[in-house]
């Protein structure tokens, strides 16, 4: 999958530099490493603080020599660190894979809509499923865990405390960068639906809690972490 790959992800940027600032400092450096950029995503805003997507027109070959040549490169006073995106960005589609082919870019682009919502489609669906699954334990703390590898835009919260508020839950990962909404749904057990715009941003806040364990007096609202409790977190099932 990587070797179809040009797009990549930058983080730990310094985030004081003005967008502007940043993008420049980015083209520079990695222009002169031999990077064709086709384009710089970086933004402001609270989910793409210090991150930042360079796709790139070049052999896989070079890319990898790019990223290896800049991985902790110190960029803005801040030692950076670079991987492969999940996915290319609209930018190589339309700049690369399919420049001068708008009728193909427009079906990639009519293609990526009719994948989005038919996971929309399949929404409630999975959070019906999930519910009954869950009501059928017998209490909070012995709850068999619904488990899934499979990559998924969509998370699962299990085995939250009964008062978790709903919006407690959304202003906290809210700072996820894709994050777009958090559902809560009561059943014997309360399990929450976490939505991201992509996999690739799914995948990175579901990375961020160790072995998918969310403490749970990170989002609600007590000062008392003696008696700690945990979350878990995973894929929902597709």
């Amino acid at each position: 999958m990587t070797s179809e790959i040009r797009t990549l992800y930058i983080q730990h940027l310094n985030e004081k530099p003005s967008i502007n600032t940043t993008k420049k400092e980015l083209y520079e450096i990695f222009k002169s490493k031999g990077a064709n950029i086709v384009s710089i995503i970086a933004k402001k805003n609270l989910r793409m603080k210090g991150q930042a997507f360079i796709t790139l027109n070049n052999g896989i070959n070079e890319i990898n020599s790019i990223l290896t040549s800049l991985q902790n490169y110190k960029i803005l006073d801040s030692n950076i660190k670079i991987s492969f995106a999940k996915t290319n960005s609209d930018d190589y589609y339309k700049e690369v894979l399919f420049k001068d082919k708008e009728d193909n870019f427009k079906e990639y682009l009519a293609n990526r809509r009719k994948a989005k919502e038919s996971l929309i489609k399949k929404r409630k669906h999975q959070e019906v499923e999930a519910s009954n699954e869950d009501d059928k334990n017998i209490s909070h703390k012995r709850t068999k865990l619904i488990k899934s590898d499979i990559p998924n835009r969509i998370l699962l919260l299990q085995q939250l405390s009964p008062s978790t508020k709903e919006q407690d839950l959304n202003n906290f990962f809210n700072k996820f960068q894709g994050f777009i909404n958090l559902r809560l749904i009561k059943g014997k057990n309360l399990i929450g639906f976490i939505e991201f715009d992509n996999e690739q941003n799914s995948s990175q806040c579901l990375n961020f809690f160790e072995n998918g364990q969310v403490k749970e007096f990170i989002f609600n609202d007590t000062s008392n972490t003696n008696d700690e409790k945990f979350a878990f977190i995973t894929f929902a099932k597709k």
